[in-house]
């Protein structure tokens, strides 16, 4: 276990409502709105006319997953000599874009940030607008990190951008912005906190205060979210998985995540798998393997039995084969999966969980 400091700067807050304090963060500021275009016609535009505000930019042409193309086509948008601070109102790949194009250096030319992102660079050169994050999903927990993912949707590769200076300013964590998700979504994202949350323990990095808030949020997913599969409608539910996302994410954000998430990369880039599905459905069989070597006090039987209870509630597989994995592609995926850089955060035994993971077929 990690016995490094535990570090945070986002000033998080939380609650109902609590989207309704953004308009202090446009007052004196050249603000760059990051967002959709389906975010702006459910609330964001009557808000806006409500309050009077007066973004510099709105930007919203995000897409599911950004690749390196649609960050340009964003990135040219903005003047980086006028705007102060990037407000990103939507979901996980919003909030990347978002990072994505904070980054800027002399030439404002976003290909010098997709080179030193393609290079693995730190950044440290670059410059760096400050952001404020306002998640309208309740999974992805980049409101709390300093990392984000962009896609060469090309070159069929994952890449991610990390700095500390890509931490949020300030997260708005709201719980009403979820109410109008579908189930589908709302399963996804939630599923994708509970990976963040595992993977946040079965890590070389974890601490004893990332593996609270860890423990948190897998807790809070456990009781909740079957009750919210019938009651979607429900702020007091919503608010309990918002929280549980919080969590994952302020765990996550000192640990990284680890094999489940490397293993999901092949599934979203060859299998157009959401990611938050992807991440999620080998976590009962990591769990299953770890619980072999570990008896850390944090995880136990108990939440092995409860997590295959709840998928199997919910109808969630954790057969490859219904990700579009068959047989014959198996050693192919597992391979891609144990050379991404996140495998090597992982505590679980990769042999073993390469056999768990095949006898399924």
């Amino acid at each position: 276990m990690s016995e490094s400091k535990y570090y945070n700067p986002v000033k998080v807050l939380e609650g109902v409502d609590v989207f309704d304090r953004i308009i202090e963060d446009f007052v004196g500021e050249s603000v760059v709105l990051v967002t959709t275009a389906g975010t702006r016609k459910r609330f964001l535009d009557d808000f806006i006319i409500r309050h009077q505000l007066k973004p510099a930019f709105v930007l919203d042409d995000c897409i599911e997953n950004p690749t390196f193309d649609s960050c340009e086509k964003l990135y040219n948008q903005i003047d980086f000599d006028q705007v102060t601070k990037i407000i990103a109102i939507g979901g996980g790949s919003v909030l990347d874009a978002a990072k994505a194009i904070s980054i800027y250096d002399d030439s404002r030319s976003f290909t010098a940030v997709e080179n030193a992102i393609k290079q693995g660079e730190d950044l440290n050169g670059f410059t760096f607008i400050p952001i404020v994050a306002v998640p309208t999903t309740a999974g992805t927990g980049s409101e709390v990190t300093c990392w984000g993912t962009v896609w060469d949707d090309i070159g069929l590769k994952k890449y991610s951008i990390s700095n500390p200076s890509l931490y949020p300013q300030k997260a708005y964590c709201d719980p009403k912005l979820t109410l109008s998700l579908p189930w589908e979504t709302t399963l996804s994202t939630a599923l994708d906190a509970l990976s963040h949350s595992l993977e946040s323990i079965w890590n070389h990095n974890a601490s004893e205060t990332t593996r609270q808030y860890a423990i948190q949020a897998v807790d809070l997913i456990l009781e909740n979210l079957i009750p919210l599969s019938k009651k979607l409608d429900s702020v007091e539910l919503r608010t309990k998985i918002m929280s549980a996302a919080l969590n994952a994410g302020m765990s996550f954000s000192n640990t990284k995540t680890s094999v489940a998430h490397a293993l999901s990369y092949y599934l979203t880039l060859h299998k157009n798998i959401p990611h938050g599905m992807a991440c999620s459905f080998s976590l009962p069989h990591i769990l299953k393997v770890y619980l072999e070597d570990h008896t850390d006090g944090v995880l136990n039987d108990d939440h092995l039995l409860r997590i295959q209870s709840m998928y199997a509630s919910l109808d969630i597989s954790t057969s490859p084969t219904d990700y579009g994995i068959e047989l014959n592609e198996f050693e192919t995926f597992f391979n891609a999966g144990t050379q991404s850089d996140r495998m090597k955060n992982s505590l679980v035994n990769l042999d073993r969980l390469y056999e768990e993971l095949s006898a399924s077929y």
